[in-house]
């Protein structure tokens, strides 16, 4: 780095060996003088798979997520945030802010000239992982949100949250802590339940030894790893994020942008996987449900003994359930682009009601198309209907109500479409295009 670069530390390799099932290789690129490190594993030509770690984690908190996907056709890039893992850390506290942060991320897809990339968000990953979708759309095909939120109007910040601002300011449990009588594998041991605060934490604030079990002393290395040896400088990164949340500096957390990339959120028409942990009490379950309702289109799976770090503890199966909702979105595609030409180019006379059920199987089903075809104008109609206001005839519907209701006459307009189309051609047999073993 030259004199004019921020002054910044940079963790030996060496670290890194031997870590229990994270063995990729490294990649870097330079953001002015600046080495940002990224897993990049799969075919270079590949959909991409982007996952996004927040604090205290890296990388490493995707190590189970990686090999389902690599199978399954993805390119899987896991980048480390400036002040993580292999990435070099600037020893400035005010370098860092949440802007900076998401720039940084901006400039490596660009860098690599990412499209059709899956992004996988949680913690702090949402709001620097989510502005990227909101920025950049069209190189994004799915969201994975878990475990995290994008700050705007009316957001109340859980007693979790507030807790961990207090706990990592001058005299919190973390500031005075970290890293001279634990580091943050510590605490990740304790978070995903791999050890207790009593046999993990208060030894060590006694200035005893802690016992850990194997898989929770592994776990320990790993995410100690990126800051050992490095003294309260190694840790600066880390310990800017809780103090830029925006409720407590909202500047520094770019409140204002993220409210901008909440609507946009809201508003995509891209596929959206909810994946919650609802053993969590800095984003707790009821946030995220009420989140996934204001994205009509988006699913929801959850975890009932998973918490914050649920890509820790649950990483296989959150790939197996986003692999399945992909197959099932492609089926969909595939068979809905199939069956609109044919649709289209079905003419049958127009014969009376009387005569639905007369005929040849291909008469009747030309018939069935024909009516799918009204129901779809007639649930268009009737959606209309219901979002004006009926001059006091009749209660307007609740927003949630219309919603749901326009929502289920499209669906079933569309789907009686589709199998009346699918009957009239009988040799049309949808391949299960894009899916994945």
């Amino acid at each position: 780095m030259s004199t004019s670069d921020p002054l910044a530390v940079r963790t030996p390799d060496a670290r890194f060996e031997s870590l229990a099932d994270f063995s990729y290789r490294p990649h870097f690129v330079d953001l002015d003088g600046l080495r940002m490190h990224y897993v990049d594993e799969g075919l270079k030509d590949a959909p991409v798979a982007l996952m996004i770690h927040g604090m205290p984690t890296w990388s490493y908190l995707y190590r189970s997520i990686i090999p389902p996907m690599i199978p399954a056709g993805y390119r899987c890039i896991a980048p480390d945030h400036i002040g993580f893992a292999r990435s070099d850390k600037v020893t400035d506290p005010t370098w860092y802010d949440i802007a900076r942060h998401t720039t940084n991320l901006a400039r490596l897809i660009e860098t690599l000239d990412l499209h059709d990339v899956t992004i996988f968000v949680q913690d702090w990953g949402g709001p620097t992982g989510l502005a990227q979708v909101a920025t950049m759309p069209d190189r994004f095909s799915r969201l994975v949100i878990m475990n995290t939120w994008l700050h705007h109007d009316g957001y109340e910040y859980s007693p979790g949250i507030l807790n961990w601002i207090r706990q990592n300011d001058p005299g919190g449990l973390f500031r005075d802590n970290v890293p001279q009588r634990f580091g943050w594998g510590t605490l990740m041991a304790v978070a995903t339940q791999r050890v207790s605060p009593q046999d993990g934490l208060l030894p060590l604030l006694q200035g005893e030894a802690a016992t850990l079990s194997p898989e929770a002393e592994a776990l320990r290395l790993a995410y100690d790893a990126p800051f050992v040896g490095l003294g309260d400088a190694g840790v600066t990164g880390p310990r800017q994020f809780p103090l830029s949340i925006p409720v407590h500096d909202h500047v520094r957390g770019n409140g204002q942008a993220q409210a901008r990339h909440f609507a946009a959120i809201n508003a995509t028409s891209l596929p959206v996987n909810f994946v919650w942990g609802l053993a969590d009490d800095v984003f707790t379950g009821d946030w995220g449900r009420r989140w996934h309702s204001l994205i009509p289109h988006a699913t929801w799976d959850a975890f009932d003994d998973a918490g914050h770090f649920l890509q820790d503890t649950h990483g296989e199966r959150i790939a197996r359930l986003v692999l399945g909702h992909a197959d099932r979105d492609s089926d969909q595609s595939a068979l809905e682009a199939a069956v609109s030409p044919i649709a289209a180019t079905v003419t049958m006379p127009r014969l009376p009601w009387s005569a639905a059920f007369s005929g040849s199987p291909r008469r009747r089903a030309s018939r069935t198309v024909l009516r799918s075809r009204r129901h779809v104008r007639n649930a268009r109609a009737h959606a209309r209907c219901h979002s004006r206001p009926r001059g006091g005839r009749k209660p307007e519907l609740p927003a949630a109500s219309a919603e749901a209701r326009r929502t289920t006459h499209a669906r079933s307009a569309r789907n009686q479409l589709l199998m009346a189309t699918a009957v009239v051609t009988a040799r049309f047999r949808p391949a299960r295009l894009g899916s994945r073993p």
